[in-house]
């Protein structure tokens, strides 16, 4: 069981300096931002196994030895049992009410494949949740919009449209434990804030794990300010793997791991697709890097000169112990 977190920790000698802080049970991803306003940057803990989160605040001096746990489970007794755990797997950082203040959002697992005493079922589907902050200097938390997801492989937060609001993506297996999605919802966000959903088809011919979000550099005419002019937005970017039958855990499609698939947001739209289905002939606003890595299980894109386009691509190759990156 990991209890910690480590963080390095900029000092005025030469090296930084590590320094590891206690968290709720089991510390599974991390996030960064300035909660209090005070100008230094915070984590904050998705912990899986607890029905918490933990924020460790920074004292302006590099020390993260204040720490709170916020309780996030769907059930708010303390009295909550080990069956009601959160298992927060991912969490991410945004402004996504309007107020000014960075937010949480968190996908918690929670236990979609409980039984009753009876053997039948009984789960509760892992949800999307806004982590609502309470204002600068504040300190305090509040559990905002809830959205039902049954299980997730990944969460982003990216401004899509670029209108100055942040946005949250998340990258689902519905309970049919085939249809895969990306649903995404546009800030500012309100528990009747609308996902749009970009449904990927079976996860029999292809399986998604692993996405993120950049600009792949198209524009749309028509677009901004009064409809005249053009618009820019950031785009999906997916990394493809082979078919899989999930019931069996039989591989359906063999094939490497290794194609990113790039399927544009519309900002005349304000949307994606309703689909995209994987094609070595890409579509309109579709688009495929085959990276030739043999197994990948994680990517990143970055803007590397600052006009705002995504310019680097990079996979792990975890066969190897290597990354693979194209320019």
């Amino acid at each position: 069981m990991i209890l910690s977190t480590t963080a390095a920790i900029a000092s005025t000698a030469s090296a930084s300096q590590a320094r590891s802080y206690t968290t709720n049970r089991d510390p599974h991803d991390v996030a960064i931002g300035d909660f209090n306003c005070d100008g230094n940057n915070d984590i904050a803990v998705a912990t899986d196994g607890t029905h918490t989160i933990t924020i460790l605040w920074n004292d302006g001096n590099g020390d993260f030895s204040e720490r709170q746990d916020i309780w996030v489970s769907a059930n708010q007794s303390r009295n909550a049992d080990w069956d009601e755990f959160s298992n927060v797997q991912f969490i991410e950082v945004g402004e996504f009410t309007g107020d000014g203040a960075i937010d949480i959002v968190i996908f918690q697992r929670n236990n979609p494949f409980r039984t009753d005493d009876n053997g039948a079922p009984d789960g509760q589907p892992g949800n999307v949740t806004i982590i609502e902050n309470g204002g600068c200097n504040e300190k305090t938390w509040d559990i905002g919009a809830r959205f039902t997801h049954f299980w997730a492989w990944d969460l982003e937060v990216s401004d899509l449209n670029k209108d100055g609001n942040d946005d949250v993506m998340i990258l689902d297996l519905q309970a049919d434990i085939t249809t895969q999605r990306v649903v995404s919802y546009l800030g500012p966000i309100s528990s009747s804030t609308q996902g749009i959903v970009t449904n990927l088809g079976s996860a029999q011919l292809n399986t998604y794990r692993a996405f993120t979000s950049g600009d792949w550099g198209e524009s749309q005419v028509g677009g901004g300010l009064g409809g005249g002019g053009q618009c820019f937005d950031n785009d999906m970017w997916l990394l493809r793997s082979e078919g899989l039958d999930y019931s069996t855990g039989q591989v359906t499609n063999p094939g490497h791991d290794d194609n990113v698939s790039i399927v544009e947001f519309n900002c005349n739209t304000n949307s994606f697709p309703l689909t995209y289905t994987f094609s070595t002939t890409p579509g309109p606003g579709e688009h495929v890097v085959n990276m030739q890595t043999v197994t990948s299980q994680a990517i990143s894109v970055a803007d590397m000169d600052g006009d705002e386009v995504i310019d680097v691509l990079a996979l792990n190759d975890e066969n190897i112990e290597n990354v693979t990156y194209v320019t």
